[in-house]
């Protein structure tokens, strides 16, 4: 009985821990989990590694396999010269912001208020500062971390 369970278990992805960790991965827009960012051609992928912000907002959809109590989002900003701040879609539609103010990023956010659509949630990256002189990069390490 208990190989029937692992068996259904294993085989309907069912997960079971209480910490889930996606690796970002900007060069691949789209994944099973991830979604973004997005519109695509607000960005450029250099050679160094580095993602130019081109345009904003952006978006990033995330799958849930299941409720979490809190997202970590973490990472690092390589250059900004305009003020960018991350925002978690709520229940209400609206945005629920964050600035980012350093270059190493570490935003926590409650999901109790965060809307859930199709077991996705979304977030924003918003520069509204951003010119066509500005300049803003973020390095392709981004995490995002949730736990129960």
């Amino acid at each position: 009985m208990s190989v029937v369970l692992i068996c259904y278990v294993i085989g309907q992805n069912v997960f079971t821990g209480r910490t889930l960790v996606y690796d970002l991965d900007f060069t691949r827009p789209i994944s099973r989990n991830t979604d973004g960012w997005y519109p695509q051609q607000r960005l450029a992928y250099e050679p160094s590694g580095l993602v130019a912000i081109k345009g904003e907002p952006l978006y990033l959809k995330v799958y849930l396999p299941v409720q979490f109590e809190t997202l970590l989002v973490k990472g690092t900003v390589a250059t900004s010269t305009t003020p960018m701040r991350l925002g978690l879609r709520q229940k209400d539609g609206g945005w629920f912001f964050k600035g980012i103010n350093e270059q190493q990023v570490a935003i926590s956010f409650m999901l109790d208020q965060a809307k859930v659509q199709r077991r996705q949630l979304e977030l924003i990256l918003s520069m509204p500062g951003l010119s066509a002189t500005s300049t803003v990069e973020i390095n392709n390490n981004w995490q995002l971390i949730f736990q129960r």
